[in-house]
């Protein structure tokens, strides 16, 4: 037979519970019935305290997407080559036709990540508007010369810089850590009761 050591709880513990016990309506002050509630009410602490942890990480995640560094983040690299990509629809359209297939292929571009709100629809225009802004460059480079095609290329090259920098932020690595530990027992039983959802990651 085996063994059954026995807990007791003493010091503040005790005293908690004590309080907690005495609060009940005398009918659940008898012994299996006031377990139970307390039993009840520590379930219920736990979730909420966890539930809010929860939630704070969640927060603190996502909001590296738009300040991981001092404000230096993939939002604001976004927000950049969106300003070059912008920069050189407006130094080709001097060149080229304004039917042209480059140009409105990149404007389309253009538009499509203006309009974008999460960060894997943001991904998805931006590298749409690399490939466009790529396809830009090699029509209008050519027709550019002197200063107008150095700053042309300048904008290009800060474009694609920027858009390589986005692979360099930790943005995605702490968002996966993140979703591998709420997809956990018990933080997933948590979160679904939070309506604690996944961070979404830049891909």
């Amino acid at each position: 037979m085996e063994l059954q050591e026995t807990y007791r709880v003493t010091g503040p513990q005790l005293e908690v519970l004590g309080r907690a016990e005495d609060a009940l309506p005398a009918p659940a002050r008898k012994r299996p019935v006031a377990a139970g509630v307390l039993a009840v009410v520590a379930l219920g602490a736990t979730l909420l305290l966890g539930g809010l942890k929860l939630k704070s990480q969640y927060n603190t995640v996502a909001q590296l997407y738009h300040s991981e560094n001092d404000g230096y983040s993939i939002s604001y690299l976004v927000d950049q080559s969106q300003n070059y990509a912008a920069n050189m629809i407006r130094v080709a359209s001097e060149v080229l036709e304004a039917e042209d297939s480059a140009l409105t292929g990149a404007q389309e571009a253009l538009d499509a990540l203006e309009q974008a709100q999460t960060p894997r629809e943001e991904y998805q225009a931006e590298s749409q508007l690399v490939s466009r802004i790529k396809e830009l460059y090699e029509v209008a480079a050519p027709l550019l010369e002197g200063s107008r095609y150095d700053s042309f290329r300048g904008q290009y090259q800060e474009a694609l810089s920027a858009w390589e920098q986005t692979g360099h932020m930790t943005y995605n690595d702490q968002a996966a850590a993140y979703n591998e530990m709420a997809a956990a027992f018990p933080a997933n039983l948590i979160g679904g009761l939070w309506g604690v959802q996944e961070v979404e990651l830049y891909r």
